[in-house]
């Protein structure tokens, strides 16, 4: 099954262009030749040359020319069976360099596919010269190859040339992880301070100068905050370890864009989400929104992302052409794509809402229409599908273009007829053999009709609801009276649309055409937990006159058993609309049932409900998870340590940074703090706080080990505890993993004296059955009995052996976290 691009190009390599080990520059730097801005990429060359030495250049490398997405310099570092990255591939390529040796690889927007079978290239389609602003060579570093120099090619024309970079990735990763740790150690003084400071001014406890100190300390820490996401990133391989400083494009001229956020709307029926990567254009550039690992789907409802300005800058001048396009990635789909349907994008620069579909009724009307589809995918079989888009189906959509659309007749265009050698058929997992296509629900526009497989709701969505939960009127498109929920403008010609437009323009549009903005149904953002008064908070987002009122209630959860909610020890408390807080006095007497050993496996779960005055807005629910507080000491602060021991199944051992701003990207084995966690149980996890944390490790393969710490001082006894997960539902047949946990405790004053103590965890999950609980990891400490009197220090390490690895789910530890036992 030829599933890998590894796989798939070994028939291919007769036609890697290896040229000769030395370029044919004479100087060691070449200025930018002389290329106009506005002329279309077609092909790119790029040579790269490695220092004479003793190792060869095997790793990923990608070059980064500043348009949202890198270049990848395949095969080299290419992993079988493993989900490649986001990027273009090229046509041509080597899976090594030897030292002194210099290959070549060419991209190309058309022609031969060669090295690249999914159609990557259509990421260059319509790039300027005018759209590169910098050059730079990412890889993770993970041996000492040197970049002896290289040379870039525009449409045959160099763009720039430099013979003598010697530059090592390995000595690049070696500062960029000496460096995390020290701002770990700088920083986590300094969150500590945020922290306390942020409790007391939660608890209206704050003085002007406690947030005055608040604002100084976070203004102080931003920058140094901003360094670590880019350090990690780099030792991740996703950021530049080499960038050239000689090169000045000069077209890289106009006002630089501050920050910029993309909001996408998902299409809420059956098989509109995806798991492809999806990408957001403007002008020449292109950032990825969504992955196999952060699928869109109408589940999530507006899913917001941050656009990288230090990696990728955009300046006034990329302003325009925005559009949404698609590239598959390895997963198999079927013979049919894995279509994606958006149904809104907002564009925002500055804080500010320069683009929004529903302010044109052309783009939304296309989007109502179009289905985003890949240029190639692999089908059940690992062979490639080349995909021909139809005529309500793209690679990308573009705002201000009308696809979809009959622009002379009005309507959409009409969808081939079932039967028909060119009709659409259903995705795979999605309808039925039958050519009928139900439209009378209520919620499907007849204007615009669904594709075969499409007929029912999004999962979590009641079939027969007038409206999904959130969609209600009075958010989204505004619909004028009699009109269909779903949108469309049936039977508006082209003509008819253009004189929207002018209407718009003058300010004379009936209300009913202009959407209010985005946000406007009121939700629960999040639960909170504040460990110094122990009350309940949460965040409301949009229109909060909406709310009739909260109720709250406290649950006993026990995510080790199959069911784990218990039955609710607290009776309703019913909160005004105005409340944003409850204390646990406000409940009846607080009763954690059970013996300590019970409890120190439990969670009291505070859920808040919001009651809408309009009940098609559809009800919120959200809730965090209260630890025993009363046998917790809050001061006690588990640090998790800021590297992580990778052990690969054939290799030498190394020590990796951890990531704390978030998870990284699809790459090989990491480690990063998870924040909001949701468990291959269905049970969501709150984000970590002071008292605990959610750790996920990835494997790169299985029978590799990672290991990772949390450290802290205790004195008495305790109990440590966790709770091992995946990260959602895995995709193999089985996942299976087993975690050892080592635990050692040392005298701080003679750390030689010390004890340790051990438990092995197994868990397997097979997504059939995901209803598997998670497993309780326990170990008790007694340090007067265990070591000796006085304070000591405790080292927890969990070490995941990978016995079946899938990378999208991988383990997860949940509320690692130090109790008291009394």
């Amino acid at each position: 099954m030829a599933r890998s691009r590894a796989l798939s190009w070994g028939a291919l390599f007769s036609s890697v262009v290896f040229i000769s080990a030395c370029f044919h520059a004479t100087r060691a730097a070449q200025e930018t030749a002389v290329l106009d801005p506005e002329e279309v990429v077609q092909t790119i060359r790029v040579e790269v040359s490695v220092g004479a030495g003793d190792v060869a250049l095997n790793e990923a490398l990608a070059l980064d020319l500043g348009l949202g997405f890198p270049l990848r310099l395949a095969p080299l570092g290419q992993v079988e069976g493993a989900i490649s990255p986001f990027g273009v591939y090229p046509r041509t390529g080597a899976f090594e360099v030897l030292p002194g040796g210099t290959v070549a690889f060419e991209f190309s927007v058309v022609g031969d596919p060669g090295l690249d079978p999914l159609g990557t290239s259509e990421l260059l389609a319509g790039i300027q010269v005018g759209d590169i602003r910098k050059i730079g060579f990412a890889s993770r570093g993970e041996n000492n190859w040197v970049l002896g120099g290289y040379r870039i090619q525009i449409n045959g024309k160099t763009l720039f040339e430099k013979a003598d970079v010697q530059s090592s990735a390995f000595e690049a990763r070696k500062s960029a992880t000496e460096r995390l740790e020290t701002i770990a150690t700088e920083l986590s003084v300094r969150q500590q301070e945020i922290a306390d400071l942020e409790s007391l001014v939660a608890a209206d406890l704050a003085s002007d100068e406690d947030r005055a100190r608040l604002e100084s300390v976070r203004a102080e820490i931003a920058p140094v905050v901003a360094e670590q996401s880019r350090l990690n990133r780099q030792t991740e391989g996703a950021f530049p370890w080499y960038q050239e400083t000689e090169f000045q494009p000069p077209w890289a001229i106009g006002a630089p864009v501050g920050t910029a956020k993309v909001t996408v709307v998902t299409a809420p029926h059956t098989g509109a989400e995806s798991r492809n990567f999806v990408y957001f254009q403007a002008g020449g550039h292109r950032y990825l929104i969504g992955s196999p690992s952060h699928p869109l789907t109408p589940n999530n409802g507006p899913q917001e992302f941050v656009l990288d300005m230090q990696q990728s800058p955009l300046t006034a001048g990329d302003l325009r052409s925005f559009g949404l396009g698609m590239i598959a990635c390895e997963l198999t789909q079927g013979d049919t794509a894995d279509r994606w349907h958006p149904q809104r994008l907002i564009f925002e620069v500055d804080e500010r809402v320069i683009y929004d579909s529903e302010n044109s009724p052309l783009d939304a009307a296309s989007l109502a229409a179009i289905r985003i589809i890949p240029p190639a995918h692999f089908n059940s079989d690992g062979d490639v599908v080349t995909n021909s888009p139809g005529v309500r189906e793209t690679l990308l959509w573009e705002a201000g273009r009308g696809q979809g659309l009959d622009l002379i007749n009005g309507g959409t265009e009409e969808l081939p007829e079932p039967g028909s050698s060119d009709a659409p058929a259903a995705e795979p997992g999605l309808g039925s053999d039958s050519t009928d296509i139900i439209v009378d629900d209520g919620w499907y526009d007849p204007w615009a009709p669904p594709f075969p497989g499409e007929e029912g709701f999004g999962p979590g969505w009641a079939p027969g609801s007038p409206w999904p939960p959130g969609w209600g009127p009075g958010w989204g498109p505004a619909w004028p009276p009699g009109w269909v929920p779903g949108g469309g403008f049936p039977g508006l010609t082209w003509q008819d649309l253009i004189l929207l437009g002018i209407l718009d323009e003058l300010g004379l549009l009936p209300g009913w055409v202009i959407p209010p903005p985005i946000g406007t149904p009121p939700q629960i953002e999040k639960v909170t937990i504040n460990n110094l008064t122990n009350e309940f908070d949460w965040e409301v987002t949009g229109d909060a006159t909406q709310i009739d009122h909260f109720s709250a209630e406290l649950l006993l959860m026990r995510p080790d058993q199959a069911i784990p909610f218990a039955t609710p020890i607290s009776s309703e408390v019913v909160l005004p609309a105005t409340a944003r807080t409850i204390s646990l006095l406000d409940f009846p007497p607080l009763p954690i049932p059970g013996t300590f050993d019970d409890t120190s496996k439990s969670y009291v779960v505070c859920r808040v409900s919001m009651v809408p005055t309009d009940l098609a807005v559809g009800v919120d629910v959200a809730f965090t998870s209260l630890f025993p507080l009363r046998t917790t000491d809050p001061s006690l602060n588990f640090v998790v340590s800021p590297t992580f021991r990778f052990e690969p199944l054939m290799g030498m051992p190394v020590n990796r940074p951890v990531s704390f701003g978030g998870e990284p990207g699809l790459s090989p084995e990491s480690v990063w703090v998870t924040g909001e966690t949701d468990t291959h149980s269905g049970l969501v996890f709150a984000g970590f706080s002071p008292v605990q944390h959610h750790i996920a490790l990835r494997a790169s393969g299985d029978g590799d080990h990672l290991t990772a710490e949390v450290r802290g001082e205790i004195e008495g006894k305790y109990r440590v505890i966790a709770m091992l997960g995946y990260l959602g539902l895995p995709d193999i047949p089985s996942s299976v993993v087993d975690v050892t946990t080592h635990c050692l405790v040392y005298e701080l004053a003679n750390p030689a004296n010390q004890t340790s103590f051990m438990v092995s965890t197994p868990l397997t999950v097979t997504p059939m059955m995901g209803s598997e609980p998670l497993v309780p990891i326990v170990i008790d400490v007694d340090t007067a009995v265990d070591v000796g009197p006085g304070a000591m220090g405790i080292i927890v390490s969990f070490e995941l052996d990978a016995t079946h690895v899938d990378p999208l789910h991988p383990p997860v530890l949940t509320g690692i976290r130090l109790l008291q036992i009394p």
